[in-house]
């Protein structure tokens, strides 16, 4: 029996390509890679928008019990009420997982070329999981505040001050910086 080669070539390229996919809101280099977190001395990016549909975006400098302390891009500091916010989106890394689980999804779809018949059967399965799996991977390090599962508590590692801003703190000399080549 043969198999034609254009439905493989396009799931390979399929899955291939889902690790493109991203959600990503925050402008680019803003962040850091996950191997990088760690010495990384700037809060995440979060953009947010108030009940009042406000727009706002900066890096998460603090959460505490009532509030969210936030420096916006152009270098002013917020600080806005838990139920005050509408939407918020945290960004604290980029994981470049999806990268591993892409290559061994086409390596694992390029293997069942010698499946004869059941090709039929195991190349969209290593495609849709190569797809699934790379899309989650994608995703890790980005947190949407308006899911259930994702809260305010979860975010906060990921601010510049994880334990509450300190006492005494002159926000006025903070300045917005996140970016490539911070903390170098």
């Amino acid at each position: 029996m043969r198999v034609s080669l254009s439905p493989l070539a396009l799931l390979l390229t399929a899955v291939l390509a889902s690790g493109c996919v991203s959600s990503r809101s925050s402008p680019r280099g803003v962040i850091p890679q996950s191997s990088e977190l760690a010495a990384y001395p700037m809060g995440a990016w979060i953009g947010l928008e108030t009940r009042d549909r406000v727009a706002i975006q900066g890096e998460l400098l603090a959460v505490d019990e009532e509030s969210v302390h936030v420096l916006t891009t152009e270098n002013e500091y917020l600080v806005l009420a838990k139920p005050f916010v509408y939407k918020a989106r945290v960004e604290a890394y980029r994981n470049e997982g999806w990268k591993g689980t892409s290559a061994w999804a086409g390596v694992g779809a390029a293997s069942t070329l010698t499946h004869g018949f059941f090709l039929v059967f195991t190349a969209p399965a290593w495609a849709l999981g190569g797809m699934l799996t790379s899309i989650a991977e994608s995703n890790r390090g980005f947190y949407d505040l308006r899911d259930a599962e994702v809260g305010w508590r979860d975010v906060a590692p990921y601010a510049r001050f994880p334990a509450g801003m300190p006492e005494g703190l002159d926000t006025s000399r903070l300045r917005y910086v996140l970016g490539p080549g911070v903390g170098t």
